[in-house]
């Protein structure tokens, strides 16, 4: 389970826009002065107190601190963010025992929680002395780099300081945390294994052991790992929600649902908890639990994360119950605390794919044909979410010759590079217009990069496997330039059914777009519109499958697929779901069933309240599943060059 998340929507939203996450982490006295501006009208905004203590104790403010903090944790009990605030506060006050407990507590809530490893990885160097005492300053300061997301750059660092001082704990526990952010699961697990040897009696290394094994892929390991960690007795309602997940992912559905149930039996008011619950499609909340969910926020001083998360949870329990009125103001209400707030959230992607289709023209490419590594191991699934790519991710895995490796990150983090460009570079030069001036050579070494970063992933051998991202659509040209051979399976839905999905399933670390009917509607069209270019410069290139059609007639589309990708047509892709598979995705019990026509329509349930999307479709919603004309003057300017 990687830790490249945040406190699974622990942070405070609703007080601490953007706006106001920016002044805490560059100007506290300013960030002072906003919470207490919205606490004049509103006292008992959780968000706002919480962004008050931080801004505190970032100006040495600690007492003061800590004092709006004890009794807001005593209030919040299921927030992790509240719990770390409390432990940085106890922290800076010398109480470094307490600060560790309360670092652990944050961690008990939220497993993958980056901020918390790294608080619990200091205050480990403060208090145990010895070797820890002198890389705790050094500690710090890679600390506040992986806070920032530079996890390459923390990574490298944490290898020099353990080459300095082998022997301290607390690095080689931060090094680990650095990896598991990078989906590095298979190298922490060598680090934690020499941790648990040294000082077997410290449980937070086995639970990062657990979630390396979980990210690697090892469901099994992970589970008797989990299984030995909540032996202790100690509760921990957020190692529950992961025994669940890795159980769920091995389709051992009941004893999941035990493991969730149990998480919020141990802490009723455990939002995350009925979240996860409500993730799973087979089960329905009896009316006592939607009593519960109305009660729960019905209390005051809310913080906006936990709001979001039981609004969602009350929004699939009405929509069960046929509710859909009522359902579809939950999932809004969900939506708008998971927001920032601040528009424009399909900006940077509508300008990125404008500028990557100026860049990708038939002469670019031409330019550099058969540049880019020979292999044609990697097929590429690629769409918007909610899609169907899990649905055709297990039916290309069901082929004797075609293995599953999951969503990986691999392809993006190598074109987020690219992204970056050079220091002092022009704008010119950002990706993907940098491609126009690299080296030939680097299309070959960057495919080669990415198959040495993911055979780790592959436990079979087979000839090929799936890398099934969705968004990866937006780097089709990378893809082409670095695989011409590889196959890039474009999976396309009802854009009204595929956006809906989306808005109604809770993705708080996904992108800002998924919180707006309007800004799905504009992501999604601008996606054919990227694809629809694509498919006149590299015609042929993007085999595209349409949801609707694989569901009413699997054997044609999938003979159609297969024939893509030159693999003769195997029985087994029919009945993908009678095989043992390990499945992470949201969509994991609808993965183990036969395909099924009960998700072609939904959005006709909730017809009346759709107009700002289907506004911001426009032509892309009327011409489905056709690609509107997009490019009458691109075509014939192809058509004079032809002649």
């Amino acid at each position: 389970m990687s830790l490249n998340q945040t406190a699974d929507a622990a942070a405070p939203a609703a007080a601490s826009s953007a706006e106001v996450r920016r002044l805490l982490n560059s100007d506290p006295p300013a960030a002072e002065e906003r919470a207490r501006d919205i606490l004049k009208a509103q006292p008992e905004n959780a968000d706002a107190l919480l962004v008050l203590a931080a801004a505190l104790r970032r100006q040495r403010k600690v007492a003061e601190a800590k004092a709006i903090l004890e009794p807001l944790v005593a209030l919040q009990p299921d927030s992790a963010f509240a719990q770390l605030e409390f432990g940085l506060a106890l922290e800076s006050l010398g109480q470094h025992w307490e600060a560790i407990a309360s670092f652990a507590s944050a961690i008990d809530l939220a497993p993958t929680f980056v901020d918390a490893w790294c608080a619990l990885a200091g205050a480990l160097a403060h208090s145990e002395g010895g070797p820890g005492k002198g890389a705790a300053s050094a500690i710090e300061l890679v600390a506040a780099t992986m806070k920032s997301r530079r996890f390459s750059e923390a990574e490298s660092a944490l290898r020099e300081l353990i080459e300095r001082e082998p022997e301290c704990q607390p690095t080689r526990l931060l090094y680990a945390v650095a990896l598991l952010a990078q989906d590095k699961g298979h190298l922490a697990l060598g680090v934690l294994d020499d941790l648990l040897r040294r000082d077997p009696a410290k449980s937070f290394y086995r639970e990062l052991r657990a979630s390396a094994l979980y990210d690697a892929g090892d469901f099994h390991q992970a589970i008797a790992e989990y299984e030995l960690l909540l032996g202790d007795g100690h509760k921990r309602p957020g190692a529950w929600i992961s025994l669940g997940r890795a159980l769920r992912a091995i389709g051992r559905q009941d004893e999941c649902v035990a493991a969730f149930w149990k998480a919020v039996e141990i802490l009723p008011v455990f939002a995350a908890g009925y979240r996860t619950l409500a993730t799973v499609k087979t089960i329905r909340f009896a009316p006592p639990i939607i009593d519960h969910l109305r009660g729960l926020l019905a209390r005051p001083g809310l913080l906006t994360a936990t709001r979001a998360q039981l609004h969602f949870a009350l929004g699939k329990a009405l929509q069960d119950a046929q509710r859909y009125a009522e359902s579809f103001e939950n999932y809004r209400l969900s939506n708008e605390f998971q927001s920032t707030g601040v528009s424009g959230a399909t900006e940077p992607f509508l300008d990125l794919a404008g500028r990557s289709r100026a860049v990708f023209t038939p002469e670019f490419f031409r330019l550099r044909e058969g540049a880019g590594c020979a292999s044609a191991e990697p097929i590429f699934v690629v769409g918007m979410p909610r899609a169907g790519s899990t649905l055709v991710q297990e039916i290309l895995a069901a082929h004797s010759a075609i293995e599953r490796t999951g969503e990986l990150r691999d392809l993006s983090q190598l074109a987020m590079r690219l992204r970056a460009g050079r220091p002092g570079d022009r704008h010119a030069y950002r990706y993907p217009e940098m491609l126009g001036f690299a080296d030939i050579g680097l299309f070959r070494s960057l495919g080669e990069e990415y198959l040495e970063r993911t055979r780790p992933r592959r436990k079979a051998g087979s000839p090929f496997f799936v890398d099934k991202l969705p968004e990866n659509f937006i780097y089709t040209g990378l893809i082409h330039l670095i695989f011409p051979g590889a196959r890039i399976i474009d999976v396309r839905r009802h854009p009204l059914d595929c956006c809906l999905s989306c808005f109604t399933n809770y993705l708080p670390e996904g992108p800002q777009w998924l919180h707006s009917l309007d800004d799905l509607g504009r992501y999604y069209a601008g996606y054919v519109e990227l694809m629809a270019h694509f498919d006149e410069v590299l015609p042929g290139r993007v085999h595209r499958v349409f949801y609707e059609h694989l569901v009413e007639d699997p054997e044609k589309e999938v003979r159609r697929l297969l024939g893509h990708l030159g693999l003769p047509f195997e029985e087994n892709c029919l009945h993908f779901y009678e095989r043992e598979q390990a499945i992470v995705t949201v969509s994991v019990e609808q993965a183990r069933r036969p395909i099924y026509r009960g998700s072609i329509g939904n959005s006709r349930k909730f017809e009346p309240w759709l107009a700002p999307l289907k506004k911001a479709l426009g032509q892309v919603l009327d011409a489905y599943p056709e690609v509107p004309n997009f490019y009458p003057a691109l075509r014939a300017s192809f058509s004079l060059r032809l002649a």
